[in-house]
């Protein structure tokens, strides 16, 4: 709410005068009476409200105040349990967002160039951005209404003005503004929407909402940021006196605060640039001077002081800056010239980038990459776009390629569109591309995921209707416009549905089933009959009814269900779980018995929230027939049901049924789905102080109940480094994370019980196995394991999504227990939430439940494998 100030009057003189005593009585009496009715104000508009409606009750309907209380009850619980989930999933994109590596801001400059992903920005902490944006987005298409669904739009702009889109931020910050006036981040949405009209060069813009929270959010702690900005955009408009008085208010209230500690430190800035100018370009010649008398084991240090100076240059938007840093790019060279593109870029505008353009053929790539990293839409309306096409194809020199790829994609035009399609191979998949390609391929699908511009989207959707069209280009396409959250790409990915190509028309169907098609059911299900030949649409058809109410299709999904292929019977049973009608219950009872775990898997998830006798009565057949990993859901599933723990042991459920059977209210029993079950929750691992001592089998703490089980265990090179454990006698121990990896894998494979079938993955850049497919736990096979696990040995990079493609392909396994210390940085996809999609599609079908273990760090990435999967999750040391 806005604050209003109170005027102060300073030290007028008030005239003294007398009150008689009846009067005051009154005026105290009113006064009190003021209070107490301002004070219970907030309740009566909902008394008022309830009054309302029970002024139009219906006669009779009395008899039904309890029955429609207890609807009322379940209808709040339900709205607060799906605002609780859409918190959950709000917090989880707000912490991968907070927690990128950051970098220091320009000097001057709100938005600045280090703090954006065009500019410098390290690759990892634009992935953290990219993965946290498509968080935040699905917050928004999942949680519709929600409050967390309001606030992820502020921070959707978040996200975009860090990556430097800041026509597409200032978009979304007035999106955010308006649909959450009074919401937490309102001086933040407006700092952000001022910051954005800085960058943009409309300081005049920006003044008026930097006054604005400056007066209504008075008490918010971004205040000392405003006057900050306040400050600085006076300065850019030369207005040199008013942006000192704002400093000087600012360093007179907020001392203590970093914008007041920059605003002094840039307080000499307040006059124009041609006197700063003449005091900084002396100081730049001398670093540079410096720089050319540095022995080259020092260089790099010299010269990124020298690229301070220059930034600090570069901050201060005018045309005399402009001239001098144009002087740099035409007379100096390599690494020189290459420092100084960004800070043109940043003084400068289209006439900067009809400079560094007609220089390109000198450029080296550094100075290459540089230009690439720091254009944005405003520099180019002057500049064809298609003069930068060539490094798209520049396959030779990676870096320079994924910067023009993020470059085309920040325009994200038409033009930015057919150019980026054009980059992908004419091939029919990606399997036989190197992996520069691959890299380059899934970089191209990162930015047309992020289209918003409705000519884009259009023309996307004509790649995937050409025919002619290279396969790959097509199945790009298509699964790009399911991240679009535009209508408009429907019609296109209908034509798809019906294309001759099975994997365009099986990234059409993906694409439907992300944006929710809904209307798309019935046709959805025609096409499982007539494409029943095509395995691959069938099982993405399956997965993207899954997405959405599949009632439609029901009568094809049970034909279909009988399949002899396995992964698609498991796709199939999950979805009709989605439909809420006896016929599909019964399919779901029968897939209990079925002869693939897998399937038997997808059907006791399944039942959820069928309060069914016929359930109880399967669920427990089930558990006397299982012994493997299935058990303890089973068990899970039968307490939510009956509301008791009988334990592990069948015969206990058996006795306990058949006594409770009779007093089952199948109307009344409890259905799955309190908020947070299912999801994994943090573990810290304990090593024990004997382990040897231990009788049942686990890993890292988490039990071992699988007889079907692989361990992946990560061999990189940050493996060597050092952990400190503590164990439960109080003690700690630091070792290296490769030693703990390797006795806890001993230790488990000790313990493992007879009758078990296991295998051992090791990967650094690649994954290795050692066995082709699970082996019986005998004498012989355990020796060989400790004698594999004793040769682990750290080296090479992190190749998560491989490793585990790999186990989920050779089947056999229900539980695959994986350990990392890193990030992904190798192998087909490196993006966390690509592998954590492309993971999902493979495991769907096989049902496979992974534990993850990280160690010597807190990873979401880890923890959301584990919760997508069924699994534990666990940190291990720190």
């Amino acid at each position: 709410m806005p604050r209003t100030r109170i005027p102060c009057r300073g030290d007028s003189p008030v005239r003294p005068f007398c009150v008689p005593a009846p009067v005051l009585l009154w005026i105290v009496l009113l006064f009190l009476t003021g209070l107490l009715a301002i004070s219970i104000l907030p309740l009566t508009d909902p008394l008022v409200r309830i009054a309302e409606a029970s002024a139009f009750t219906a006669p009779g309907d009395g008899e039904h105040d309890a029955e429609d209380d207890a609807e009322d009850d379940a209808e709040d619980a339900e709205f607060e349990d799906a605002e609780a989930r859409a918190d959950v999933a709000l917090l989880e994109a707000v912490n991968l967002f907070n927690s990128r590596p950051r970098q220091a801001q320009r000097p001057g400059r709100g938005g600045g160039r280090g703090a954006g992903g065009g500019g410098g920005q390290n690759r990892s902490a634009e992935e953290m951005i990219f993965e946290s944006e498509e968080k935040l987005l699905e917050v928004v298409d999942s949680h519709a209404g929600t409050r967390a669904s309001r606030e992820a739009l502020f921070w959707i702009a978040e996200c975009q003005r860090e990556l430097r889109e800041f026509e597409t931020a200032r978009e979304g910050y007035e999106s955010a503004i308006s649909a959450d006036p009074d919401g937490p981040n309102g001086a933040t949405a407006h700092l952000g929407l001022a910051l954005c009209r800085l960058e943009l060069g409309d300081p005049e813009g920006a003044i008026p909402i930097l006054v604005r929270i400056e007066e209504e959010f008075g008490d918010s702690p971004r205040i000392a940021d405003a006057f900050y900005h306040h400050g600085a955009a006076l300065r850019e408009l030369e207005r040199y006196q008013e942006a000192a008085q704002i400093w000087d208010r600012l360093l007179v209230s907020y001392a203590a605060s970093e914008p007041a500690t920059r605003a002094g430190r840039e307080r000499d800035t307040l006059r124009p640039v041609r006197e700063r100018l003449a005091e900084w370009i002396p100081l730049y010649e001398a670093a540079k001077e410096k720089l050319e008398n540095t022995p080259k084991r020092e260089r790099a240090a010299q010269l990124d002081e020298v690229g301070k100076i220059l930034d600090k240059i570069g901050g201060a938007r005018a045309p005399q800056t402009e001239q001098f840093l144009s002087q740099i790019i035409q007379k100096e060279g390599g690494d020189l010239r290459a420092k100084a593109v960004g800070p043109l870029l940043e003084a400068g505008g289209p006439r900067a980038a009809q400079l560094l353009v007609q220089k390109l053929d000198t450029f080296d790539e550094p100075t290459l990459s540089a230009l690439l990293k720091g254009l944005e839409r405003r520099h180019l309306e002057k500049t064809r776009l298609s003069v930068f096409v060539e490094f798209l194809h520049s396959g030779g020199k990676p870096a320079l390629q994924l910067a023009a790829i993020d470059c085309f994609g920040r325009v994200g035009s038409a033009e930015a569109v057919d150019a980026l399609i054009a980059t992908i191979p004419e091939a029919e998949n990606r399997d036989n591309l190197s992996t520069t390609s691959k890299r380059a391929v899934d970089r191209v699908g990162r930015q047309l995921r992020r289209l918003r511009d409705e000519k884009a989207i259009e023309t996307l959707g004509k790649v995937v209707e050409k025919r002619h069209e290279a396969q790959l280009r097509r199945v790009v396409a298509a699964d790009s416009l399911g991240f679009t959250r535009r209508r408009s790409a429907f019609e296109s990915l209908r034509a798809g549905l019906f294309d001759p190509s099975s994997a365009v028309a099986a990234a059409s169907v993906r694409s439907l089933g992300r944006l929710k098609a809904e209307e798309f059911a019935a046709e959805i299900g025609r096409l499982l009959i007539e494409r029943r030949r095509d395995l691959e649409f069938l099982r993405d058809a399956a997965q993207a009814l899954g997405r959405f109410d599949p009632t439609p299709a029901e009568e094809q999904l049970l034909v279909i269900s009988v399949t002899p292929d396995v992964p698609l019977r498991t796709l199939v049973i999950r979805t009709l779980g989605k439909i809420r009608t006896e016929t599909s219950l019964d399919r779901i009872i029968e897939a209990l018995t079925d002869t693939a775990w897998q399937v038997r898997s997808a059907a006791l998830e399944a039942t959820a929230g069928w309060g069914r006798a016929r359930v109880v009565d399967a669920l427990i057949a089930l558990l006397e027939r299982e012994q493997g990993a299935l058990r303890p859901a089973i068990i899970a599933r039968l307490i939510t049901l009956l509301g008791v723990d009988k334990g592990p042991d069948p015969r206990f459920w058996r006795e306990y049924w058949e006594f409770a059977r009779k007093d089952f209210d199948e109307n009344a029993a409890l259905a799955e789905g309190e908020a947070g079950e299912g999801a994994a929750e943090r573990r810290t691992f304990v090593r024990k102080a004997d382990p040897d001592a231990v009788r049942s089998p686990s890993y890292f703490g988490v039990e071992i109940i699988s007889r079907r089980l692989a361990f992946i265990i990560d061999v990189s090179g940050s493996m060597s480094a050092e952990v400190s454990v503590p164990s439960d006698d109080g003690s700690s121990k630091t070792m290296r994370r490769i030693d703990l990896a390797r006795e806890e894998l001993i230790h488990a494979i000790d313990a493992l019980a007879p009758g078990t079938f296991f295998n051992l993955v090791k990967f650094d850049q690649t994954p290795v196995s050692m066995e082709k497919k699970l082996q019986k736990l005998t004498k012989s096979s355990a020796t060989k394991a400790k004698k594999f696990a004793g040769g682990l040995q750290p080296a090479g990079g992190t190749n998560i999504y491989d490793s585990l493609a790999m186990v989920l392909e050779a089947g056999d396994v229900d539980t695959i227990y994986l350990l990392s210390d890193g990030e992904p940085s190798a192998g087909t996809y490196t993006d966390p939430t690509r592998i954590l999609e492309e993971i999902a599609r493979l495991n769907e079908a096989s049902q496979v439940t992974i534990h993850t273990i990280a160690l010597g760090f807190d990873s979401g990435f880890m923890r959301q494998l584990a919760e997508q999967n069924r699994g534990s999750y666990v940190v291990a040391g720190r």
